[in-house]
């Protein structure tokens, strides 16, 4: 039985500003989230992980750099769609996100749609799909956490 191991958060000594700020925004998403800049080696991630440990039943959603457009907010779901001729939702990273921390390692990489996606969600809590015939909304309230290394 494997068990993914997660340093604590009170553990790290030091960077007590993004020690407060993640804890604002974990007991209040709507302060709009938390970007942490800094070298190699200073627990950025470290600080994100341990921080779902905190709260009972939050967790770290990764998003990844190469995220595209419908895998972030959702999309046509292929195979029921063919299955049965109807329109069907496939939910996104957002979806998934909801009531958890969404985790972006080197925000600054991501493309501008992208990361304006992602702030106008967490701004509304509310990811508005409209595409490929569909048209639907469902709730997106989560912890916004994004970590950059100033080079």
């Amino acid at each position: 039985m494997s068990r993914e191991y997660v340093f604590p958060f009170s553990a790290v000594v030091g960077q007590e500003k993004v020690k407060q700020a993640l804890l604002l925004n974990a007991v209040n998403p709507k302060i709009g989230g938390v970007l942490i800049s800094g070298q190699k080696g200073t627990a950025k991630s470290t600080l994100v992980r341990g921080l779902s440990g905190l709260i009972a039943g939050m967790k770290v959603v990764d998003l990844p750099l190469n995220v595209t457009e419908d895998r972030l907010i959702g999309t046509i779901d292929i195979e029921k769609a063919i299955a049965t001729g109807g329109k069907y939702f496939e939910p996104g990273i957002l979806a998934n996100a909801d009531g958890n921390i969404l985790y972006v390692d080197e925000v600054n990489l991501l493309s501008e749609y992208i990361v304006n996606s992602l702030l106008d969600t967490a701004q509304s809590g509310i990811n508005v799909v409209e595409r490929e015939g569909i048209s639907c909304s469902h709730k997106a309230e989560f912890v916004l956490v994004g970590t950059m290394n100033p080079e």
